[in-house]
């Protein structure tokens, strides 16, 4: 592998992280009413609300299916990731990100041989974040007083659970002997926040039960594949390059909480994240994580 290039594939990746682009907009206090939708090159009719969560959702666990295959068929999930765009899209231009254009740049390099490994990772991983924060704004209308159809908010909270559930069915092989933990505790605080709507009642304390398993589940998600980069580092660079491109995105998408918590170990958590191999600790990374996870 060209090793100059993988470096600028995952630093271009966390110069996003570094500059703050998108941590200074924390996913639980969007900074646009989430009901709107302001995108000059979308019809003036599509809004937040109108956006197809589960097209999303379905396209993303199809993507996931396809690029594991061992020949992967690039031009399908193309046509895969072009349903997820609008609410891309949507969330690029809510956010300050731009995973549209990130995960179409890409998806080319891919198509052209580019990397694929550890260009593909911008799009599974992106799209988990974008699942995350959309997941994290129908929290936020689901809690307001004025939300009349909150049965609807449920569902699209639902849709956007299934596109990121297989990550916590993962870490629970990988932590907890495939013996369902996280799983459990996503569908636990989803089965609270049903409760909350059916009863009417407060949805607080099943949102808060939802974010900390989100926040565990991908805390546990960037250590694996550290761990992951202190077994093959001696052995398989190419495979640390991929590894390390996943723990980057990973960490993206908790990160603004760490940062918000405890700043330091946020900085010192990305000099890891860009460090030579042989400078990552799995023991001092689980510290780090921990200190500014939600208790």
């Amino acid at each position: 592998m060209n090793r100059t290039r993988a470096a600028l594939i995952v630093g271009g990746v966390l110069v996003l992280i570094g500059a703050g682009a998108w941590i200074a907009l924390q996913p639980d206090q969007p900074h646009d009413d989430p009901r709107e939708d302001r995108s000059l090159s979308q019809p003036k009719a599509v809004t937040w609300e109108t956006l197809d969560i589960g097209a999303f959702a379905d396209a993303e666990i199809k993507i996931e299916r396809l690029r594991k295959q061992s020949e992967v068929d690039w031009s399908a999930i193309r046509v895969e990731l072009q349903k997820t765009l609008p609410v891309v899209r949507s969330m690029d231009l809510r956010r300050g990100l731009s995973y549209e254009a990130d995960m179409a740049a890409a998806l080319s390099k891919c198509e052209q041989g580019e990397l694929p490994k550890v260009n593909q990772q911008v799009i599974a991983k992106g799209l988990q974040h974008v699942a995350v924060l959309g997941l994290t704004q129908e929290l936020s209308l689901l809690a307001r007083d004025d939300t009349a159809d909150k049965r609807k908010l449920l569902a699209r909270i639902e849709a956007f659970s299934t596109g990121i559930r297989p990550t916590f069915v993962r870490r629970d092989k990988d932590y907890f002997d495939g013996k369902p933990t996280l799983a459990a505790e996503l569908d636990q605080a989803l089965s609270a926040l049903e409760q909350a709507v059916d009863k009417k009642t407060s949805p607080a304390e099943a949102s808060r039960a939802l974010n900390n398993a989100i926040h565990r589940t991908y805390a546990l998600s960037v250590l694996y594949e550290i761990e992951q980069i202190e077994k093959l580092r001696q052995t398989d660079l190419d495979a640390c390059e991929v590894k390390r491109a996943e723990a980057v995105i990973f960490y993206r998408i908790i990160s603004s909480s760490i940062a918000k918590a405890k700043p330091q170990a946020h900085a010192e958590i990305l000099v890891m994240l860009e460090a030579p191999f042989d400078q990552m600790s799995a023991t001092s990374l689980k510290t780090l994580l921990g200190s500014g996870l939600p208790s």
